[in-house]
């Protein structure tokens, strides 16, 4: 039971949630959410702290989450994947979240599965959902980073296969570079294997109907300056009407997780147009999970995604004759693309 000093907080809702939010910022995650029990072991029923301590269970959780599990495309696509290799494997799964992953791969056959989450509250719940599926004897959770788990000391000697999805809507934008590249050197057994296998920045020449043109003159004033902190790219839904491509797609990059993973590129390619405006260039990802297992989220397909597609804005806007080839450039970093085309 909470002592008297908590007795004292959870008669003040505001600074409940402000300590609890400041356990969560400084690391402490675990004593945030044992705050939540004891204030609604405190005051059962009370639809105030009841609410406080739910904000607390989704405080600093990323929003993409709940879309991801209800991309039904993506979790049959993992499921084939897993399917066909994790038997009689040691597996490691990378970013818990749920832990959908984990338990397809143990139910697949998987010798034994470690699945890490580096927040905290989604590792109690990933432990607790585990646990009611009765799966808690065949999946370990790791709460933490990857990074910090030991070959020998958490995995027994290493894993036989990594599992992740740690993608971005531009493949990148988790970090999926450094981790793939830190746990196939130091968490892995001699020939193992990782899933998804590649992963392709998809793009094309594209017109969106809706356009979102730079910031000019706002209610009589120039807010063009502005500009500066726009980023020149939005994020929508796949399958939506709007977006009209302008070219056939190619694969601006590549990234081979099986094989040598670079933190740094640059890359062209050149793209032919079929005659009609251009203002965007459209950007999604091509999945390959090995075993035949492609997920792709075009702008033409799987309405379900949760992955965006990428609009990158082209200005000034190109019209350039059926069969011209634009050249548009990419450079990536470990955590961020960058996507532009040749001025007109």
């Amino acid at each position: 039971m909470p002592d008297d000093s908590r007795k004292d907080l959870f008669e003040h809702p505001v600074q409940l949630l402000r300590l609890g939010q400041k356990l969560i910022e400084s690391g402490k995650a675990d004593q945030a959410l044992t705050l939540a029990q004891q204030a609604r072991a405190a005051r059962p029923g009370d639809p105030l702290i009841e609410r406080i301590a739910r904000q607390l269970h989704y405080y600093k959780v990323p929003t993409y989450h709940h879309g991801m599990l209800r991309d039904h495309p993506r979790n049959a696509a993992y499921r084939r994947a897993i399917e066909a290799v994790a038997a009689g494997r040691v597996v490691l799964d990378i970013g818990s979240g749920s832990g959908l992953l984990a338990m397809m791969a143990a139910r697949a056959g998987a010798a034994h599965v470690h699945t890490c989450e580096m927040l905290p509250q989604l590792a109690a719940t990933a432990r607790e959902i585990i646990a009611a599926n009765g799966l808690s004897d065949r999946i370990t959770v790791h709460s933490c980073h990857s990074a910090k788990l030991d070959r020998q000391r958490d995995l027994g000697g290493g894993a036989d296969l990594i599992i992740n999805e740690i993608l971005a809507h531009d493949v990148v934008g988790e970090h999926i570079l450094p981790a793939m590249a830190h746990a196939k050197a130091e968490l892995t057994a001699p020939g193992a294997l990782v899933l998804p296998e590649k992963a392709s920045v998809r793009i094309a020449l594209a017109q969106q109907v809706r356009e979102y043109g730079p910031l000019g003159e706002v209610e009589g004033f120039d807010l063009s300056l502005f500009n500066r902190h726009v980023k020149g790219q939005e994020l929508r839904r796949p399958a939506r009407p709007d977006c009209n491509l302008r070219s056939a797609p190619a694969d601006l990059f590549e990234f081979d997780f099986a094989g040598e993973i670079s933190l740094e590129g640059r890359a062209e390619s050149k793209l032919l147009t079929d005659g009609g405006p251009i203002n965007c260039i459209a950007q999604w990802i091509h999945v390959d999970l090995g075993s035949g297992v492609i997920y792709e989220n075009s702008p033409e397909t799987n309405p379900e995604g949760h992955w965006r597609v990428g609009v990158y804005t082209v200005d000034p806007v190109l019209s350039p004759p059926s069969g011209t080839a634009v050249a548009v450039h990419g450079w990536h970093d470990h955590r961020s693309i960058q996507i532009w085309s040749d001025p007109a």
